[in-house]
């Protein structure tokens, strides 16, 4: 930069700020007077800009980075609102400028207002508007550990209420979201051990919702907001079951649904989300994850279900179902084992509806001898999903015909379960899941620690007397020698003495 002149040379300045955890920062500018032209900023390193020609300032937030939460102010516009607490301003200048803008900085409340009202009946769950998305800042990164805000959601319109369906809800242990009525009255509290809320709908015009992160960090959560009036309230098809879905990180198995509805003359919605990813033990093994839809059908018009490549609902789409079928393709999909698979099933099902999905967590080659299965195609999966009845290796090798003769003694088909939506491990009853090892490892730890510290107090307590009775017998011992050496010691006594007469 020496060789340059005046005028080629570029200098940024940074200014940090910082406010409390549930607050944001709010910059206003009084004066700006930027340069419009900038014939030589192409050649100079440090102040290009894809969008400003000369002057500009980068907002960003750390702990995200440009590329995520930049920003570039080009002097066009007079406020910004940062997301989170924290903002750093980088400003790119030349030195023959002077006094190139002005700024006020505020710090206030991170409150997020939400009106709307119910413009359109919502038909079967679906809406013809787009909802409104409300989500922790920058989703779906993690968001900061000291992160707080509300969220006010208002119906503009009378006799309206507020429906709100979270599609992600990944958040910190120790993170929490409480939801408060209209009048103020806390309708619930979740945690991070929370993995989906339930759809909530309010009482009143609005609902209350108070984040705050407390230390923890998550993916976060995003949810839809819909306002409906209450006369849409009545259809009993509005709300779906939501209890249903969850976080799936077993080895491989099938999520299965059927028999959802006892009486032929009723329907039930379900509104499912599951997350397939294997657990840490499993990671360190295994490299992809192999999934499909085996059974779609049954369902009322209008069902779907997508399956999106990645863990949230924002994640690229890989397939989507739409019943009747639009061409569903039984065909394995593949992604690597920290990539996961997000599916979500909105469906009306009847007596005669079905859905099965199997997936499998598997490497290729190195099995485990007698603990692994080696397929057909090299695939190395649990041999725990030999013989379930799903081909998880893709080229039928785990269910070969001589499986039919394990089935022979079971009264039911275990690939089925009726009456409620369940994750299907295969050969669940042989392999307790995680949470039963670890209780009866717990158990039989404390049992062997009781036996072992009962054995202790006994043999502790047998020594004592062991102990106590060599004493006693040294002392007895003691005592005796001390009398027969009383006895040596004491003299003869003197013979008699007699006088003789002369």
């Amino acid at each position: 930069m020496k060789n340059r002149s005046s005028t080629d040379i570029w200098y940024q300045c940074n200014l940090e700020l910082v406010t409390c955890a549930e607050c944001v920062i709010r910059i206003t500018f009084i004066h700006v007077n930027f340069s419009k032209t900038c014939e030589r900023i192409a050649n100079s390193g440090i102040g290009k800009s894809s969008l400003c020609p000369c002057e500009h300032i980068q907002f960003s937030e750390p702990p995200y980075d440009t590329t995520l939460s930049g920003q570039e102010f080009c002097g066009d516009g007079k406020v910004f609102r940062s997301k989170t607490r924290t903002l750093l301003l980088k400003f790119f200048y030349r030195a023959t400028n002077s006094h190139v803008f002005s700024l006020q900085y505020f710090s206030e409340r991170n409150v997020k207002i939400v009106t709307g009202s119910p413009r359109q009946a919502i038909i079967s769950n679906y809406s013809k508007n787009e909802p409104h998305v409300i989500s922790t800042p920058y989703f779906p990164m993690p968001y900061p550990r000291d992160y707080g805000i509300e969220h006010i959601l208002t119906c503009e319109s009378e006799n309206c209420q507020v429906r709100l369906d979270f599609t992600d809800f990944q958040l910190g242990l120790t993170s929490t979201l409480e939801i408060f009525d209209s009048n103020g009255q806390m309708l619930d509290s979740y945690t991070g051990e929370h993995f989906r809320p339930p759809i909530t709908i309010s009482n009143g015009k609005s609902l209350l919702l108070q984040f705050r992160g407390n230390g923890n960090t998550g993916v976060g959560f995003r949810g839809e907001i819909t306002f409906v009036s209450s006369k849409q309230l009545k259809e009993d098809r509005l709300v779906p079951y939501t209890d249903c879905g969850g976080m799936v990180s077993g080895p491989g198995g099938a999520i299965t649904m059927m028999n959802m509805i006892e009486n032929s003359t009723d329907v039930r919605f379900y509104d499912c989300i599951w997350i397939i990813k294997p657990g840490n033990n499993y990671m360190m093994m295994k490299t992809h994850i192999s999934l499909r839809v085996e059974e779609f059908h049954g369902m009322a018009s209008r069902s779907d279900l997508t399956i999106r490549q990645g863990t949230t609902s924002d994640a690229a789409e890989i397939e989507s179902v739409v019943w009747p079928n639009n061409g569903m393709s039984k065909e394995s999909h593949i992604v690597p084992v920290l990539t996961g698979y997000y599916i979500r099933l909105r469906g009306v099902f009847g007596m005669s509806s079905k859905l099965a999905i199997s997936y499998s967590v598997f490497n290729y080659l190195n099995c485990y001898i007698g603990s692994e299965f080696l397929c057909g195609n090299n695939h190395c999966i649990s041999i725990r999903l030999h013989c379930d009845g799903f081909d998880h290796c893709g080229d039928g090798s785990d269910e070969p015909e001589s499986c039919e003769e394990d089935w022979a003694h079971l009264q039911n088909d275990r690939r089925w379960y009726s009456h409620k939506p369940n994750y299907y491990f295969p050969k669940i009853e042989q392999y307790p899941d995680l949470k039963t090892a670890t209780g009866i490892f717990i158990i039989s730890t404390l049992g062997i620690f009781a036996v072992l510290t009962a054995w202790m107090v006994i043999l502790y307590r047998m020594g004592v007397r062991a102990r106590h009775q060599r004493e006693l017998q040294n002392h007895l011992q003691t005592i005796s020698e001390l009398l027969d050496r009383q006895e040596e010691m004491t003299p003869d006594e003197p013979p008699s003495s007699s006088t003789t007469r002369l």
